[in-house]
């Protein structure tokens, strides 16, 4: 993954919280999903969240659906994935 991934995940605001996610129908009020937040340590590590009494989900289900999106957009330049013993 690219060291900037808390940045694509807060650029595409709601795609990371539930927007991007195929199971959208099993959260509860998906509308007008708040923007996620990110958290990031000073060793690149970093956690998403979402606004206090947001809409929406952040979730491992979530955030990896916006990985998922973001490999396979063929323009983009900031993730880059390497599978191994797959």
């Amino acid at each position: 993954m690219s060291d900037n991934f808390h940045v694509d995940c807060i650029e595409c605001g709601c795609y990371a919280t539930g927007g991007n996610f195929s199971g959208f129908k099993s959260i509860p009020e998906n509308q007008n999903q708040g923007f996620p937040i990110a958290e990031i340590e000073a060793d690149g590590k970093f956690h998403i969240f979402i606004q206090d009494q947001a809409k929406g989900l952040v979730s491992r289900d979530t955030i990896t659906a916006q990985v998922v999106y973001e490999i396979q957009v063929s323009q983009n330049r900031h993730v880059k994935t390497q599978m191994l013993n797959a």
